[in-house]
């Protein structure tokens, strides 16, 4: 194959050799300046069909995954995403994704590529600061120093400001973006996230922090539906019922018996607190018998810890996408599809499924 592409390159050179000594008889120019000149021609050419095929491909089938950089000047910061788009170039519903500490925008891809499969623009966010930049550099016996110290107020913060400047500079490149333009429906916008993410999805969801008297809340209006991986109780939070109450939209929580991390105190008793506690209407959780905490976070997919993970992110993958099409979308085929009886066939005997409505 090698001899072949250099024979034809080496044809085309000959070619452009003579069509330039031709080219400079006749304007009494040099060879090697008519040679110049052909070869732009030639390389404008090949470009022009190139282009022409590319358009064709994109009319036909605009799916996309793309690795972007946001920057918020207000901030001084960078958003790094990882944009999934649909084939259809039809706008569609936007799901903003959320990783957990020390993760990256490249976190529950095997999930963005099923939403985007579905019929979803799906925004994979990086946030800085509780990204992997918290540890990569840093000795192994001071990572997880490094990883207490990082999952800080001042970082959720931080992230919830990353949720609404991504919306801000989404709405703004859908005018304009080569490759956004025109593809999202801003109108309808889900959330999710995995542990930290999970954090900062409840916290754009509602959830209460401090109390009665000093109440803080970063509830972000513009989002619809949300879906938590590996829920979290507040430090100090000891009202739930107040901290969890006004948590006002349609969300999926999913945890397992076996969910507990590391940092942040929690435990796979504490994870379901949110939906028992909540007052989203509908809200689902689902408990995997097993589950750990590493189910979620796994990228591609292909982490596996033990042999139900695949498994598991098959059915992440079904119910997660019944419940955008129910609650982004209105599908009443969808909401029907997550009723208890419809869904516990689904999942293994021992998991739990509940759902619930105030």
């Amino acid at each position: 194959m090698k001899f072949i592409a250099s024979a034809c390159w080496a044809g085309i050179f000959s070619s452009v050799d003579r069509l330039a000594l031709v080219l400079g008889r006749a304007a009494g120019g040099p060879a090697v300046e008519m040679r110049r000149v052909v070869l732009i021609v030639l390389a404008c050419g090949l470009l022009g069909v190139m282009a022409h095929r590319v358009d064709a491909t994109t009319r036909e089938d605009a799916s996309a995954d793309e690795l972007m950089e946001f920057v918020d000047a207000e901030r001084d910061r960078v958003v790094p995403v990882r944009v999934y788009l649909p084939a259809s170039r039809e706008p569609a519903a936007v799901i903003l994704v959320s990783h957990g500490l020390g993760g990256t925008r490249n976190a529950m891809s095997f999930l963005g590529k099923h939403w985007s499969e579905a019929g979803f623009a799906v925004v994979a966010m990086q946030h800085v600061g509780s990204d992997d930049s918290v540890w990569r550099d840093v000795p192994l016996r001071e990572r997880m120093t490094a990883m207490r110290r990082a999952a800080s107020g001042e970082n959720l913060l931080l992230r919830v400001g990353d949720v609404r400047f991504v919306l801000d500079e989404l709405a703004k490149r859908n005018e304009s973006d080569p490759v956004l333009k025109v593809r999202l429906n801003l109108e309808r916008v889900g959330m999710a996230g995995h542990s930290f993410g999970a954090g900062t999805t409840q916290a754009v969801s509602g959830i209460r922090y401090g109390t009665r008297a000093r109440t803080l809340r970063y509830r972000e209006e513009r989002i619809d539906a949300a879906v938590a991986f590996s829920p979290s109780v507040p430090e100090r939070a000891t009202d739930l019922d107040w901290t969890f109450g006004a948590m006002d939209l349609p969300m999926f929580h999913f945890t397992g018996t076996k969910d507990d991390a590391p940092i942040g105190g929690q435990t796979p008793e504490s994870r379901v607190k949110p939906f028992e506690h909540g007052a989203g209407s509908p809200r689902y959780l689902l408990v995997f018998e097993d589950g750990d905490h590493s189910v979620y976070g796994g990228g591609d997919g292909r982490v596996v810890r033990n042999d139900r993970y695949p498994a598991w992110h098959e059915q992440l993958r079904v119910l997660t996408t019944l419940f955008w099409k129910a609650h982004l979308l209105g599908d009443e085929t969808s909401i029907d599809g997550l009723a208890p009886e419809r869904v516990r066939p689904l999942v293994n005997a021992k998991d739990r499924y509940e759902t619930a409505e105030d």
